[in-house]
């Protein structure tokens, strides 16, 4: 199942790609997300053309259908890769549940006079059977309502660096 939200934030393509290039970005993300608990950042290789690094989470458990349970944690990986020649970067999604769904993304940028469109594509598939579909529209509609919050994230950095 596919989903894909566009907006837009103030600022520069490359001022925003340098900041999702960063540490600090990816922490501080990390950090405003509820079931959140903490936030590593792992660089695996840089080049001129590309870096690649995970960002590594400790968060609350989550139940078969994708809640939130409070009583332990595990740990979560994005596994990402930053092409600094199309301006685009590729995440995949990689722990526990990884063997009952896959998810991965692509944001890409174009500067639009003052603002920074921004083009987040989406694929999830779940690998339980009849309720499958249902649950990925589930997890996708709360990754819907976790996009305002991951806009203001970028908006409120975007300003901090300029």
């Amino acid at each position: 199942m596919k989903h894909s939200v566009v907006f837009r934030l103030d600022g520069t393509v490359e001022d925003l790609v340098e900041l999702l290039q960063t540490e600090k970005y990816h922490v501080e993300e990390g950090k405003s997300r509820d079931i959140v608990v903490d936030t590593k950042f792992h660089v695996r290789s840089e080049s001129d053309t590309e870096l690649r690094f995970d960002v590594e989470f400790l968060e609350y458990k989550r139940t078969k259908l994708g809640g939130v349970d409070r009583s332990g944690t595990q740990t979560s990986w994005s596994r990402c890769t930053f092409d600094r020649v199309k301006n685009t970067m590729f995440w995949r999604y990689d722990g526990p549940e990884s063997h009952r769904f896959s998810m991965s993304g692509t944001y890409s940028f174009r500067q639009i006079g003052g603002q920074v469109e921004v083009h987040h594509d989406v694929e999830m598939e779940v690998n339980i059977p009849l309720i499958g579909k249902r649950v990925s529209k589930i997890a996708l509609s709360e990754f819907e309502k976790e996009m305002p919050r991951v806009q203001s994230e970028m908006q409120r950095m975007l300003r901090e660096k300029s």
